[in-house]
């Protein structure tokens, strides 16, 4: 098993979902992961992240969300498809199992993405069919699929890696260092935007601002009035996660 770590601001909710996400695909593709936090030095937290693989295990995740094939997936016999979008649909065979009912729209259909060499990850929460609330953080947003959003993300993670970096190894060893402008995202940190908490600030009175959300530090907490008069690059400093 190889052990790898990298920075991570765990004042930023996006970070640490995207560190659990990490852990999570490490798991999917190569079995076996283990993470956990590291705040022993206050000025160099770390995520560290291990699996069952002789590489680098955000190598290994990274690399599948560059590379997959993106579809949606389809239950036997369903109208749903999101060629709108330009995603292909793959229908599931008569009898295939379905994680959940066959949605009402297109909007929910689960995101398989393969790798050329045949792993597949599937990511299907927002389908969740127990008495829980449902887990679709981007209720709103006109009925945009989640595998467009899925296609979206893996898109920006592509853009930044070839405009950011020197190289591959550069995004692997700290891929929060990343950011993107984003036009749509999954919600998991809900300061990627305007926040009901502080009353005044509005991104859209800066035009040049772009909202990728801003850390849970002491900066966050000023009043609105001292926000405002920030400059876009002071006020949203957050990297943007895997999310």
């Amino acid at each position: 098993m190889v052990q790898a770590s990298i920075p991570v601001d765990l004042f930023n909710p996006g970070q640490v979902f995207a560190c659990l996400g990490f852990m999570e695909a490490a798991d999917i593709l190569r079995g076996h992961a283990e993470g956990g936090f590291d705040w022993s030095n206050d000025a160099d937290t770390r995520f560290t992240l291990k699996a069952d693989s002789d590489r680098n295990p955000f190598a290994t995740v990274l690399e599948f969300l560059v590379e997959a094939e993106i579809v949606s997936l389809a239950p036997a016999n369903s109208s749903n498809d999101t060629a709108k979008w330009k995603i292909e649909t793959v229908s599931l065979p008569d009898g295939d199992p379905f994680p959940f009912p066959d949605p009402d729209t297109p909007a929910t259909l689960p995101a398989r993405l393969t790798s050329a060499d045949g792993r597949e990850m599937v990511i299907d929460h927002w389908g969740d069919g127990t008495l829980r609330d449902k887990v679709k953080f981007w209720a709103g947003s006109g009925g945009y699929p989640g595998v467009a959003l899925v296609s979206d993300m893996r898109d920006l993670i592509k853009t930044s890696v070839v405009e950011q970096c020197r190289g591959f190894a550069d995004a692997v060893s700290d891929p929060f260092a990343l950011s993107a402008a984003q036009s749509g995202s999954f919600r998991f940190d809900w300061r990627r935007t305007t926040s009901q908490s502080m009353p005044g600030f509005l991104p859209t009175a800066k035009r040049t601002s772009i909202c990728s959300g801003f850390r849970l530090s002491n900066s966050s907490r000023q009043s609105a009035s001292q926000m405002q008069d920030r400059s876009a690059s002071e006020i949203l400093n957050i990297d943007t996660a895997l999310q």
